[in-house]
């Protein structure tokens, strides 16, 4: 994570914990159950959650029979974490995605990072991280606002004849955003913003080839045919 705007998620974590609700499972998770899907079966894999938050997707992978650590700059964050029932096959570290120094060199068969991108600050410097600690082939499966229809200006408006539409602007404006209009993260913490494009050819330029890429809708009210998050698989050549 970033520590520029947010200097730290620290101050954050508390309220994010209690925003989660639930920070034991993943319930119907409609972001999470679908990256999970999209990367497939972990039983006997060691997998980085990248941006582990709280621990709740480290815990879910681990009951899954994953070997996880759990990756956070803060150290709050880490800090609820140990407070949740924790499977023996997870360890957390206090890491910085942009280098992540505490890991070594193809270290993990897997790298997740579950709506976090958003939070760091470089992203060519994460990917380079994810797959520098990847093993050659190895998988790197994140989730994030879906660029092309959550931009900073982006925002829904009723019709008259009651549908729900999504309006889009500022697509090319990248960079830090924050907005008292949005509620969760965004709104409270911030979020970067990328086009499509950055995100692809970042992949590109840090060694991975995409593998598979997944649309997600958003719960209603949203516009269901109108996709709010992106799910994205690559492997590391």
């Amino acid at each position: 994570m970033s520590t520029t705007p947010f200097a730290s998620y620290d101050a954050f974590a508390d309220w994010y914990d209690n925003w989660l609700g639930d920070g034991i499972s993943l319930g119907d998770d409609p972001f999470a159950l679908p990256l999970l899907e999209l990367i497939g079966p972990v039983t006997g894999l060691r997998v980085c959650d990248l941006a582990c938050g709280q621990g709740r997707m480290t815990r879910h992978l681990a009951d899954q029979g994953a070997t996880v650590v759990g990756i956070d700059a803060s150290r709050r964050m880490l800090e609820i974490a140990g407070t949740y029932p924790t499977p023996a096959s997870v360890t957390y570290r206090c890491d910085d995605a942009h280098a992540l120094g505490s890991c070594a060199e193809a270290e993990f068969d897997g790298v997740l990072c579950n709506m976090a991108l958003m939070d760091i600050a470089d992203l060519d410097a994460a990917f380079t991280s994810a797959a520098r600690v990847l093993r050659p082939g190895g998988w790197f499966g994140f989730s994030a606002f879906h660029p092309c229809f959550n931009t900073p200006l982006s925002d829904q408006v009723l019709d008259e004849a009651g549908r729900t539409h999504r309006t889009v602007t500022g697509y090319y404006t990248e960079g830090y955003w924050k907005s008292d209009l949005r509620n969760g993260p965004p709104g409270k913490i911030g979020a970067y913003h990328r086009t499509l494009a950055t995100f692809l050819n970042g992949l590109t330029r840090a060694g991975f080839d995409l593998a598979k890429v997944l649309e997600i809708p958003a719960p209603t009210p949203s516009p269901p045919e109108v996709p709010f998050v992106i799910a994205v698989v690559a492997t590391r050549r």
